[in-house]
């Protein structure tokens, strides 16, 4: 190693030494620095120099930054802020929007008053509670919003009612619990009928007169034959059971004939004598042939003399007494009966003219006479027929003549200007009739206005019905 001589004392900027600081021609070792006892300097290990602590305050506080420390004297770091900033704001104006460090406190409004809300379908927002409130909207009749535990959304019922019959009858809409009884009934097996192992419920057959099996289409019942035998004889003989078809020639080759009373023979011809005595009675067909009238035609021959007599033949008689008319009925009290009309149709005194009838023909005419009283002036009395209901005859499904095509039996039958008495008729012409089948008419009135009234009786006009074929 160089050696260096005449070192002087003195202040230096610098000290470069290339190599190594040798004192006493020691270099020192690893880990070991300069020291002084107070006399002399010497290497000393750099572990045992007394040195004071730099204390973290946090644990997760990394200590870095400008400054210096030489371990003379304790210290603690503390930091005044936090390295990064947190950077808050809205989606509204931005008067929230900010930043923090941890500098200084501050608190955060989470309520965000700058955004507006609009309820949508099924929502309630509403603004004026504390704090504002977003509710479910229900109509409360089949949900509501504060019937389940902690005001959950709870369904009150269905919103349409199931409906059952049967067994047991009611209804059904989930607002209530309700019990149904289903109970099973039991079946056994009458006359002429077998309930089979698996609950099939069969006809019971003696498979010799009927049979529901192999018979018909889709095993219907079917007779086999009639449990009795048709024996016939004459001018063919046999027997027929059913079980088969059988053709039996009917025609008779005895045309050994002879004529009884009122009857006269020419060959194979019967007539009936021109002159017939000792019958007791002529009795018609209900149903002739051809669909005509049955009728007792005399000669219609035009000279006087010719024309066929009715001898003995008592034209008054009860019996022999015809009415034209197929409906006749009378309403004429002892004493006189008035009714006030009313601006809604009525039957004519309490139904008293009301009447059935069987239909002859197709169309008829009804005729009604009554006597009107109006009251005071400008008074319409109003005319039709109803049927067993009260409704207009027409229309009327109750012995009415709905279908017919009769137009509406609505008349505007008398108007009075002042204080009148009229005796009224009215006809009505019913026509569409089906014939065999019974209609019912009930006249009934009514009034434009009140104070117009109706007599019958006493020393009033009778009030009569009738009716008669075209």
């Amino acid at each position: 190693m160089a050696s260096i001589t005449g070192l002087q004392s003195g202040d230096f900027t610098d000290i470069d030494v290339t190599y190594s600081i040798a004192i006493n021609g020691d270099i020192g070792q690893t880990g070991q620095v300069l020291g002084s006892d107070g006399n002399n300097t010497l290497w000393i290990n750099g572990s045992s120099i007394d040195r004071e602590d730099l204390t973290a305050a946090d644990t997760t506080i990394t200590i870095s930054g400008d400054g210096t420390y030489d371990g003379q004297v304790a210290r603690t770091i503390k930091t005044n802020k936090v390295p990064n900033a947190i950077t808050f704001a809205t989606d509204g104006t931005g008067s929230r929007t900010g930043t923090f460090d941890g500098s200084s406190a501050i608190t955060i409004d989470n309520r965000d008053t700058d955004t507006t809300y609009q309820a949508g379908d099924g929502i309630e927002f509403n603004p004026f509670t504390t704090p504002e409130s977003i509710v479910a909207n229900t109509d409360n009749t089949t949900i509501i919003n504060t019937g389940g535990a902690g005001n959950k959304l709870s369904v009150l019922k269905v919103p349409n009612t199931l409906t059952f019959t049967g067994y047991t009858s009611g209804t059904f809409d989930g607002s209530s619990s309700l019990n149904i009884n289903l109970v099973n009934t039991e079946y056994t097996a009458g006359n002429g009928i077998q309930i089979s192992g698996s609950n099939q419920i069969q006809t019971k057959t003696d498979n010799i007169t009927i049979r529901d099996s192999g018979g018909g289409s889709g095993n219907n019942l079917e007779v086999i034959k009639v449990p009795n035998t048709l024996t016939f004889t004459g001018y063919t003989s046999g027997t027929f059971d059913g079980s088969s078809s059988l053709n039996i020639n009917l025609v008779d080759t005895n045309t050994t004939y002879s004529a009884g009373s009122n009857l006269s023979l020419v060959g194979t011809t019967f007539n009936l004598n021109k002159a017939l005595t000792g019958i007791d009675s002529l009795t018609f067909t209900s149903t002739p042939s051809g669909g005509g009238a049955t009728a007792l035609v005399g000669n219609n021959y035009p000279a006087a003399g010719y024309q066929t007599p009715m001898t003995y033949f008592n034209l008054l008689s009860s019996t022999n007494l015809i009415s034209p008319y197929f409906l006749h009925d009378v309403y004429d009290p002892s004493s006189a009966v008035g009714s006030s009309l009313s601006t809604t149709y009525t039957a004519l005194f309490s139904s008293n003219l009301k009447n059935s009838f069987t239909a002859q023909s197709t169309s008829c005419c009804i005729e009604l006479f009554l006597y009107n009283y109006g009251y005071t002036g400008n008074r319409i009395l109003y005319l039709q027929l109803g049927d067993n209901t009260g409704t207009e005859w027409s229309v009327g499904t109750s012995g009415g003549g709905y279908g017919t095509g009769t137009r509406s039996t609505d008349r505007n039958s008398l108007y009075t200007d002042e204080t009148d008495r009229a005796y009224v008729t009215q006809i009505w012409y019913l026509q569409g009739l089906s014939v065999g089948t019974t209609y019912t008419i009930n006249p009934m009135a009514k009034t434009s206005s009140t104070l117009n009234f109706i007599y019958a009786g006493g020393n009033y006009p009778a009030c009569i019905l009738r009716g008669y074929y075209i």
